[in-house]
């Protein structure tokens, strides 16, 4: 059957609660096995005293060695030692196997007739200071002076060869790091002169500077088109045609006359002079010069790009600029003409039409003029739109080749740019190898003054000293193995609990057990081991076991209802000694004395022995109402105490187990029950004989007695498991011999309850 498991988050009064039961419980250990902790330390202790006397006598010699003070020198600080740790370092290679194997060799080669002895080296470290204390012990006082001596002598040497082979390394390695950068340095120059060779640095600028300052002009050349061909498409004919006669055509209409053919040919004539002078500025001709070296073939000092370049864009712009603006110039000017015509002879017709009628010849002959310049305008209109076409097509294409020239220029920049960038970074890596170069120089220069000069880091302090016998400290060894034999003792009596299921308190046995305890029974202290406990009198002095018994008897009355209230109670428990028939008997004296009628039947034929108790005599008794000489209502004898009868053993039967199972079906245990408000039947412990098993199926329920620190749990276990096999009712737990200091028993702390009070009589 499963135990009862503990709550899965336990609050502080349960925790607290496990933590006194486990405190109560190894102190139960030590009271009971306190003799394991003296055994312990007194082994310990003896056996120390044996070590020490056999051991050999012991004798020390102490050095000391301090850390020098180092002068710090320009150009010589290539050797740093580790700080952080700096003095623990030096503790640890001073016991270190290298220096101490090194110090053994030089013993050996310079002191041969001293013979190597088992030595012990300690080194520490001052509070606040620098300096290092050795202390060598061995069983030969010349030996252990001449270890400590080698050993500091030796702990310098490796730190010299520490030094040497460090700055060899160090020098190794820089040469050869210097020898890769004057391989690179030395090909980055060849690459630059080879460079150079093939893109002359100043040439490169210049050229950077003419392609920038002829991109800068063909892009404002470009902005200028965009916008000459953005006003041609969103301005209206009419505004189209004022933009473009413009100026001359706005001063002569603020004068009132219209131009004349001779000032429209000026005007036109200006306007080429004007784009002549813009495409030959004399920043465009500049530009030119400076794309290319002169080409002394063409006359001038200009190179074939240039002319070629320039007459490209000379025709593209120029003639075809100036011959479609005087075009443009003199058709606008004939329309602008026509609607000039025709608004001065509509006013001449409006004026004349105050005075005739429409039908009038000089109003029919203005009308047909109108008519006439009215179509004269239409056809002047048409031409001015397929000019402006024509002019916005021309736009468009000068657009898109400056577009082109751009795009061609921009790459040339691009690629000057990327050779100045290829030249600098040339330049960079050289002058940046260079000065690895130069400090990696200096530091190979370093490494060997600061070999030639760096003075010992640590030296030493003191010579070792003549070696002193080691007193051996007594006292001093032997509470180290006293405590050692206590610990090992501890650890024993942890073990062996863990061993014990032993029930010790209210909490392990509720811990291990699903069943109700119904009473728990205090320890009795006796002087005499053997003598048994007296039965509970009236005026009994033992309050805590009277107040114990009476909280039983409680429980056992509270049981079941009317109908399933328990009458016939067999006390039983797993193994002897538990205390059965000392809790069937005071129960049965105190339920006696609440007034019940009571049979205590003693059902242990074997070792029974309530007739000592209460002072019967051993037969007849139950053997001989089971075998059939006796009747039971005969056999019963009332004792001393009202309302108690008792039915001893009787006298032990050659097969008590057998005469049970072949009589417990007799009928006197039911008339006993229908006779008596509680009948209690004291038997053997259930591991030790089947007498229960043949008992336990014809009770109304079962006590188990289970004795604080001597049941063993899973024992306890095992037989109610096998009342459980019988169909056994079992009413609950008896915690008997349960300790009064335990943390979950009361009754012993309030003693002043329990005393006689003075009004009693």
């Amino acid at each position: 059957m499963e135990t009862e498991p503990l709550p899965a988050t336990p609050n502080r009064a349960t925790i607290a609660t496990l933590f006194f039961n486990r405190l109560h419980r190894l102190i139960n250990i030590l009271r009971g096995r306190w003799w394991v902790l003296v055994l312990t330390m007194t082994c310990a202790v003896g056996g120390e005293m044996l070590w020490l006397k056999k051991s050999p006598p012991a004798y020390y010699s102490l050095g000391c060695m301090i850390v020098s003070a180092k002068l710090s020198l320009p150009n010589a600080s290539a050797y740093n030692e580790e700080l952080n740790n700096f003095l623990g370092t030096q503790v640890g290679l001073l016991q270190s196997d290298v220096v101490s194997n090194r110090a053994l060799a030089r013993l050996r080669s310079s002191q041969s007739a001293l013979q190597p002895l088992p030595i012990v080296l300690e080194v520490k470290v001052s509070p606040k200071t620098s300096i290092f204390n050795l202390r060598a012990t061995a069983s030969h006082p010349a030996y252990a002076t001449a270890f400590v001596q080698a050993t500091m002598e030796e702990f310098m040497a490796l730190k010299k060869e520490m030094l040497r082979d460090t700055s060899d390394t160090t020098q190794t390695g820089l040469q050869s790091v210097l020898a890769q950068l004057r391989t690179e340095l030395n090909a980055a120059q060849q690459e630059l002169i080879q460079y150079g060779a093939s893109n002359r640095e100043v040439y490169l600028q210049e050229q950077g500077n003419s392609a920038a300052d002829y991109l800068a002009l063909l892009t404002r050349q470009l902005a200028n088109l965009k916008s000459e061909l953005r006003l041609l498409t969103t301005l209206t004919l009419d505004e189209n045609v004022e933009r473009l006669v413009g100026l001359p055509h706005r001063t002569l209409t603020s004068q009132g006359t219209a131009p004349d053919g001779a000032e429209l040919t000026k005007q036109v004539q200006a306007q080429q002079a004007l784009a002549q002078e813009t495409f030959t500025h004399p920043a465009l001709g500049a530009a030119l010069s400076k794309t290319s070296p002169p080409d002394p073939a063409l006359p001038g000092g200009v190179t074939a790009s240039q002319s070629s370049v320039a007459a490209t864009q000379l025709a593209r712009e120029t003639p075809g600029k100036e011959q479609d603006q005087a075009t443009l110039v003199g058709s606008e000017t004939e329309y602008l003409k026509a609607k000039q015509e025709i608004l001065m002879i509509q006013a001449q017709r409006d004026d004349l039409g105050r005075y005739l009628r429409p039908k009038h010849p000089k109003m029919i002959a203005l009308n047909e003029d109108i008519e006439k310049m009215e179509k004269l305008l239409e056809i002047f209109r048409g031409q001015t739109k397929d000019q402006l076409k024509a002019r916005e097509h021309t736009f468009e294409v000068q657009i898109a080749n400056l577009a082109g020239d751009i795009q061609v220029w921009e790459a040339k920049s691009v690629e000057i740019s990327k050779k100045m960038t290829g030249f600098q970074d040339i330049k960079e890596k050289i002058r940046r190898l260079q000065n690895m170069s130069d400090s990696l120089f200096a530091s190979e220069s370093t490494v060997n003054l600061e070999k030639e000069i760096s003075p010992e880091s640590v030296s030493i302090l003191e010579a070792a000293t003549p070696g002193v016998l080691v007193e051996q400290p007594f006292a001093g060894s032997m509470a180290p193995a006293a405590a050692l034999g206590l610990v090992l003792g501890m650890v024993a009596l942890l073990f062996l609990d863990r061993l014990d299921d032993r029930p010790h308190s209210l909490v392990e046995i509720q811990r291990s057990f699903v069943e109700p305890v119904l009473g728990q029974i205090p320890h009795l202290r006796l002087k005499d081991k053997s003598a048994s406990i007296p039965l509970l009198t009236e005026n009994d002095q033992r309050h805590a076991l009277a107040e114990a018994y009476r909280s039983l008897r409680s429980s056992i009355m509270a049981q079941g209802s009317d109908e399933d209230h328990p009458k016939l109670i067999l006390v039983t428990s797993a193994v002897p000694c538990d205390g059965k028939s000392m809790t069937a008997s005071n129960l049965a004296v105190m339920l006696a004395r609440s007034g019940a009628r009571v049979l205590l039947l003693d059902g242990d034929l074997r070792r029974g022995g309530l007739h000592k108790q209460f002072a019967l005599p051993e037969s007849p008794g139950l053997a001989e109402v089971l075998g059939g000489t006796a009747p039971w209502s005969a056999v019963a004898r009332e004792v001393a105490i009202a309302n108690l009868s008792v039915l001893p053993r009787g006298a032990i039967p050659r097969h008590p187990g057998e005469l049970l199972a072949r009589s417990v079906k007799q009928t006197f245990l039911q008339e006993a029950r229908s006779r008596y408000d509680y009948v209690l039947v004291d038997t053997t412990p259930i591991m030790a004989a089947d007498d229960v098993a043949n008992l336990a199926p014809h009770v109304d329920g079962v006590l188990m007695v289970i004795r604080a620190n001597h049941t063993s749990s899973r024992v306890a276990r095992a037989a109610m498991d096998l009342l459980c096999l019988r169909k056994a009712r079992i009413l609950g737990i008896v915690f008997n011999g349960v300790r009064s200091l335990g943390g979950d028993y009361y009754y012993y702390k309030y003693k002043q309850y329990y005393a006689p009070s003075p009004n009693d009589p």
